[in-house]
C-alpha cells in the first residue's frame, strides 16, 4: 500500500508488476514526484511561500506537464533536485544511479534517516554537485530517436518510411502486433480518455496496439513524455486521439504527413497511419496516408480530433 501510494501520479503508478518496472530508468518529473509523494506523507512538504519563490526561478516552468508542476516546485523548493545552469528544470531527462542516490540522501536528511547528524539544507540555495551538462543538439535536450539521430521531422519520416516498408499498406494482423506489451508513455496519453465503448483503449492491440508501436519505433516506449498541443501544429509522429460528443475516445492513430492548401480560405490536410478492423476474429488491417481535413474545423458526427506530441520542443 505505501508503495503504491509513493508511486502515486508517477508514470509507474498504474504498473501492477512493481519489482519489474521499478528496474526501468527513471525521469527527473518522476522522481520529483516520488520525492514530493513521500516527503508529504511524512509531514516535510515545502511550504507555498517557498513553492512560489522556486516557480519563479525555474526558466521552463511552463513547458512543465501540469500533473509534475507542484512535485517539481516542491523538491526545487526544497533544494533536493535542483535546475541546470541556465536555470531549467528539464524533467524529462533520465537521472543515472550517482543523481538518484544524491536526490535519496537529501530526502533523508529531512526526514531524520540519514544515519549521522547532518543539518538539513538550505532550501534557499540548494547545491547540485552532480548537475549534468546538456548535451548540444538541436532539440536542446540531447535526446535522440532510437535510430540514434536528432529529433527532427525529417528523422521522424525517415522512420516512418523504415515502419512503412516493414509493414505495407493492407497489412494484416489478429489483434495486435503489441500483445502484452505496455507502451508507457503512450499509455498516459490513452489513460486521459475511456472509450466510447468503455474502459480504456488497448496500446496493445487493435488501432491503439498500432498506434503506440509506430510511436514506439521513433521514440521509444519510454522518455519523450507526451502533452496536448493545438491540431493545427501536428506533425509527423504525432499521436491523434478521435473523441466523440461526449469526450470519449473512438480512435488512435498517428499523424504521417501534413499539407497545406489554399483555397478561398487556407486549409490544412493531414495524413495519417491507421489500423482499422476488418473482419471476424478480432482481425485488423494497417492503412496508410489517410486523409483527412484540418481537424480545427467541424467533423461528421460530432468528433473532434485531440492531438498529443512526444517532440520535445
Amino acid at each position: 500500500m505505501m508503495a503504491n501510494q509513493a508511486l502515486n501520479n508517477t508514470s509507474f503508478a498504474d504498473d501492477t508488476d512493481i519489482v519489474q518496472e521499478m528496474s526501468r530508468s527513471i525521469s527527473r518529473y518522476d522522481m520529483a514526484q516520488l520525492i514530493t509523494n513521500i516527503m508529504t506523507r511524512q509531514g516535510f512538504p515545502a511550504s507555498s511561500s517557498d513553492k512560489s519563490a522556486a516557480i519563479a526561478k525555474i526558466t521552463d516552468y511552463n513547458n512543465i506537464p501540469s500533473q509534475y508542476r507542484d512535485a517539481v516546485a516542491n523538491v526545487y523548493a526544497l533544494g533536493i533536485i535542483t535546475g541546470y545552469a541556465d536555470g531549467s528544470f528539464s524533467g524529462e531527462v533520465t537521472m543515472n544511479r550517482g543523481q538518484a542516490a544524491v536526490v535519496i540522501y537529501r530526502m533523508m536528511q529531512y526526514s531524520g534517516n540519514s544515519g549521522g547528524n547532518i543539518t538539513n539544507p538550505d532550501p534557499e540555495t540548494p547545491a547540485e554537485p552532480e548537475t549534468p551538462s546538456k548535451p548540444s543538439q538541436p532539440d536542446q535536450t540531447g535526446k535522440t530517436l532510437t535510430n540514434g539521430k536528432p529529433v527532427t521531422e525529417a528523422n521522424i519520416l525517415e522512420l516512418l518510411s523504415e515502419l512503412q516498408a516493414k509493414y505495407p499498406e493492407h497489412t494484416s494482423f489478429v489483434n495486435g502486433y503489441r500483445d502484452g506489451i505496455k507502451s508507457y508513455d503512450v499509455l498516459k496519453v490513452t489513460n486521459t480518455y475511456d472509450r466510447a465503448k468503455g474502459g480504456k483503449t488497448s496500446t496493445s492491440a487493435g488501432c491503439g496496439g498500432w498506434a503506440a508501436l509506430v510511436s514506439d519505433y521513433i521514440f521509444g516506449q519510454t522518455g519523450f513524455p507526451a502533452r496536448k498541443i493545438a491540431t493545427a501544429d501536428a506533425r509527423p509522429g504525432d499521436i491523434g486521439i478521435s473523441v466523440d460528443g461526449n469526450g470519449k475516445l473512438t480512435h488512435v492513430f498517428i499523424v504521417t504527413s501534413r499539407a497545406q492548401h489554399n483555397d478561398e480560405c487556407q486549409w490544412t490536410e493531414f495524413d495519417t497511419t491507421d489500423s482499422n478492423p476488418t473482419g471476424p476474429n478480432n482481425t485488423y488491417e494497417i492503412i496508410w496516408d489517410i486523409g483527412h481535413s484540418n481537424w480545427d474545423d467541424p467533423q461528421p458526427g460530432d468528433w473532434t480530433v485531440d492531438v498529443w506530441t512526444r517532440y520535445p520542443n
